[in-house]
């Protein structure tokens, strides 16, 4: 069974496995069963390795590259791993409703506890979207070693680490020490007034409320406004301000960087406009090996080839910072869609809002990594949530 290329019969397992074919009915619905727990097998091994080759390492930021080089690594040393997960799992709507999925999720997990880990520590930014930010960094590892084993990408997966790595790191460095320690008061107290007005107590929203959520002092709110009536009315003018700010920017000025929101807007909102393309997209085409040798292919390069003119324009301009490789931003855009995309065929056609949600937080996380200094950019979104 650990082989690249076609899929094996039940035949071809028994005859290797010295069994009668009835033996294996015994045990598993079918072959396609059998052979998501034959990988939920071996999943459960490179877990425990993983854990294992991660103990001992306290940096998260650290963990999180040992993590990267390990998963890289994999395109060399386990291929038949990487190979069924993307072409036999990844490939059929039935994996994620199967066991050997939930065994796929400890990999999530993983990544997960190292983010909320270095978020804790103070390393990541205190903000930070877990889920969004470990689905663009898994997503870009899966993209790279899919690249590596069709031979869409030339040399060693592991080759890719530096790229990949130094991507990641600007992307949870930004803004790592806590912003409590030297934080913009004024608009931290705006936004916490946003969040409890949301929340549905604005009738509670005394000073005292809004000052223990933003983690300040009562009398600091009047260091900055008169009142509450004055706090909501200046949380209105600031929040138009930022939006104004952000149009001219993205619509008006044309700037690389309003030009890479809008052309990830658009490649997300596919999932919205083209629901069934995306799914063909996701099922025929990324976890389907004849789509790495068709024309097919080449139209998707022509597609993406709009991120490389949009990057190189920015460091041109000085907007983006000039270490940026185009290649490995492009891996993370695709394997971050992917990810979001396979949370259809996990938790089904509810996750509309969800997506729309990881839009903005995938936004500001990709700008945190190309931008040269976001201090030029008073709009910059720093509670990726918001």
């Amino acid at each position: 069974m650990k082989r690249k290329g076609k899929e094996p019969s039940v035949t071809e397992i028994a005859a290797e496995a010295g069994v009668k074919e009835s033996i294996i009915y015994r045990h598993y619905r079918d072959k396609q069963d059998l052979l998501f727990c034959a990988w939920g097998k071996e999943a459960s091994s490179f877990y425990r390795d993983l854990t294992e080759n991660l103990n001992g390492i306290r940096d998260p930021l650290s963990r999180l590259g040992r993590l990267m080089w390990v998963w890289l690594s994999l395109c060399e040393k386990n291929p038949w791993f990487l190979h069924y997960l993307f072409f036999f799992c990844f490939s059929q709507p039935t994996f994620y409703r199967h066991e050997a999925y939930l065994i796929f999720k400890k990999g999530d997990e993983i990544v997960d506890d190292i983010l909320r880990e270095g978020m804790k520590a103070g390393t990541f930014p205190w903000d930070l979207p877990v889920a969004t930010a470990r689905d663009m960094l898994l997503g870009l590892l899966n993209t790279e070693c899919l690249y590596v084993i069709e031979g869409f990408s030339q040399g060693k997966a592991a080759d890719r680490f530096d790229p990949c790595y130094a991507l990641i790191t600007r992307m949870l460095q930004f803004g790592r020490v806590h912003h409590r320690q030297k934080v913009d008061k004024r608009r931290l107290i705006l936004e916490t007034a946003e969040k409890v007005v949301a929340a549905g107590a604005e009738k509670q929203a005394t000073a005292a409320l809004i000052a223990r959520e933003a983690g300040l002092s009562e009398g600091t709110i009047y260091n900055y406004f008169q009142d509450k009536d004055d706090l909501f009315l200046s949380a209105i003018r600031w929040r138009l301000e930022l939006l104004t700010a952000m149009v001219e920017e993205f619509f008006k000025r044309s700037s690389p960087i309003g030009k890479l929101v809008r052309f990830i807007f658009y490649h997300f909102t596919a999932y919205i406009r083209y629901p069934f393309a995306v799914k063909t997209f996701i099922l025929k085409g990324i976890f389907s090996e004849k789509f790495y040798h068709s024309e097919a292919i080449k139209d998707f390069e022509r597609y993406l080839s709009t991120v490389d003119e949009i990057c190189e324009e920015g460091k041109r301009e000085g907007d983006f910072c000039s270490e940026i490789e185009q290649k490995a931003l492009k891996s993370m855009l695709l394997g971050v869609f992917v990810k979001t995309a396979q949370m259809w065929f996990e938790k089904g056609d509810k996750v509309g809002a969800e997506m729309m949600g990881r839009l903005n937080e995938v936004t500001t996380l990709l700008l945190r990594a190309v931008l040269a200094d976001e201090r030029k950019f008073p709009w910059m979104e720093r509670g990726a949530g918001n």
